[in-house]
């Protein structure tokens, strides 16, 4: 089982890239690109924001990181998918 690490400041806001809304840190799931991967945010690198909501709709989801990524996404998407639930779930 993969451990989802967090790494989030308290009381700051950031903005999801689906749905646009401003919403805390610690409510959102981060997400990094890099070497045509697309993970769960690791400490490392430049990130993005997705929310619980839009991420249970995977067709929002899908579209707005489709912008972001280019190659691979649909394998990588559907695992992070799972974890996420995997680890909300915990």
């Amino acid at each position: 089982m993969i451990a989802v690490k967090k790494f989030y400041s308290q009381r700051s806001i950031r903005t999801c890239v689906c749905c646009r809304g401003k919403i805390l840190q610690k409510d959102l799931i981060r997400f990094r690109y890099q070497t045509n991967l697309l993970e769960l945010y690791n400490g490392a690198g430049r990130s993005f924001y997705i929310c619980h909501e839009c991420l249970e709709n995977k067709h929002r989801a899908f579209k707005s990181i489709k912008r972001i990524v280019k190659n691979g996404l649909e394998r990588d998407f559907e695992e992070i998918v799972q974890t996420c639930n995997k680890a909300n779930s915990l």
